[in-house]
């Protein structure tokens, strides 16, 4: 019987592979659950997909290899099942033995239910918060930090893609200097550039002041020249849309009180001459109407949980990442934006002062970009710990004033310190 089973598992295993198959990846699906479960390894996952990390996006189509069927797992329990009963009839005892050894083995092999991060967060004290969104990642690099072994992604009650019904405020900061960044740097420039914005009147300004005044201070005028600068159609199009952040974009400016009496400018659409200089060198960019569609266009800006922390991703993994998954930024600018996000504020270190203390003191190092208007706090965090190989991934938001995801972020602070969330 155990051979006619075999048999017959083979037959269907060769049938669904001269077919081909394709599995679509699920949100919190991990390249091993995937391979486990369709009777293949990680290692042919990713050979055939051509994959350098076990990173997955959500909705990605995976095509499953030759011979990566579930009736190849079947085959082979049928096989194991057919031994253990020839086992059986030549010595009991032995068979017990057997039977006991091999239950020890399944069970040792048998892989840990992967945490959900409602229940891992509830162990450690944080029972929930009306409006709630977040996504933590964690992230295992190899002994010799170079790249990525495994990533492990948590949702908040799947609401890491809700992305219209939140103030994402000063987190979206984060794309204005990102895409403003790229942007002259396909023109041959960098961060140590200055740029003169002409239109209703003129503004002259260093980018590197730019990007520290949006990033640290938060200053919104400096986060509207930097969009300006990046252009609307570049900055959605480009650096979000095709980067696949798609719950992102930024259509209109911020404080337009102070912004519309220097400008008169209601949208980034349209976008005034841009000059640059850098030394010797000099670049006029002419005034553009931007024509692209994007999300939220009757929002000023909006974002996602997935959104953020895949930026930040990009942004803090940029040497361990392929060169098809990095922003197109250089070291220099790079550690402009680094820097920024590293730097003490007078204002929206909570989340990250709870997760701090959940560790010895200087045991880890954040980076972030915190965000509050109308009620909603929100932060997206890079953490690493200098005596491991794990990093981590928070974004979070929630209403209800500046300190509504303190409780969360303790509670993630001590699943991250205790790894609860390893996976």
């Amino acid at each position: 019987m155990g051979r006619v089973l075999l048999w017959m598992g083979l037959l269907w295993a060769t049938a669904a592979d001269a077919r081909g198959r394709v599995y679509v990846v699920k949100p919190g699906d991990t390249l091993n659950e995937i391979a486990k479960a369709n009777g293949c390894t990680v290692d042919d996952l990713k050979k055939s997909n051509r994959l350098s990390s076990d990173f997955l996006k959500d909705g990605a189509e995976l095509k499953l290899p030759r011979g990566c069927t579930k009736a190849k797992t079947v085959g082979k329990a049928a096989a194991k099942n057919d031994q253990a009963a020839k086992g059986s009839k030549n010595d009991k005892s032995k068979s017990d033995t057997a039977k006991s050894d091999k239950t020890d083995a399944v069970s040792k092999k048998k892989p840990r239910r992967k945490p959900v991060l409602r229940e891992v967060l509830a162990e450690h004290g944080f029972a929930g918060r009306y409006g709630l969104k977040a996504r933590v990642v964690e992230i295992t690099l190899d002994k010799k930090l170079r790249r990525i072994t495994k990533e492990a992604i948590y949702d908040w009650d799947q609401t890491a893609y809700e992305h219209q019904d939140w103030n994402a405020a000063s987190t979206i900061k984060l794309f204005s200097a990102i895409g403003a960044l790229e942007r002259i740097k396909t023109k041959g420039f960098d961060s140590r550039a200055e740029v003169t914005f002409f239109g209703q009147g003129t503004s002259t300004h260093k980018v590197a002041d730019l990007v520290a005044d949006s990033l640290i201070k938060s200053d919104n005028i400096a986060h509207n020249r930097l969009t300006q600068l990046a252009g609307y159609d570049y900055l959605n199009g480009q650096v979000l849309s095709r980067r696949g952040l798609k719950h992102s974009a930024i259509h209109r400016p911020y404080e337009t009180s102070r912004w519309l009496p220097m400008t008169g400018a209601r949208t980034f659409r349209e976008t005034p001459r841009i000059a640059l200089k850098q030394g010797k060198k000099t670049r006029t960019l002419p005034a553009e109407v931007g024509t692209g569609g994007y999300p939220c266009v009757h929002n000023a800006a909006c974002s996602s949980m997935a959104d953020l922390a895949a930026a930040m991703r990009r942004l803090m993994l940029h040497e361990q990442l392929p060169k098809a998954q990095r922003f197109n930024l250089d070291r220099t600018e790079l550690r402009v934006i680094r820097d920024a996000l590293k730097a003490e504020r007078k204002r929206g270190m909570d989340v990250v002062d709870q997760i701090e203390k959940a560790f010895p003191p200087g045991r880890i190092v954040a980076f972030h970009k915190p965000g509050f208007s109308e009620g909603w706090i929100s932060d997206v965090v890079y953490l690493y710990d200098h005596k491991s190989q794990k990093r981590w991934l928070v974004a979070m938001a929630a209403p209800g004033g500046r300190q509504a995801l303190n409780g969360a972020a303790a509670a993630v602070g001590k699943a991250l310190a205790a790894g609860d969330l390893t996976y």
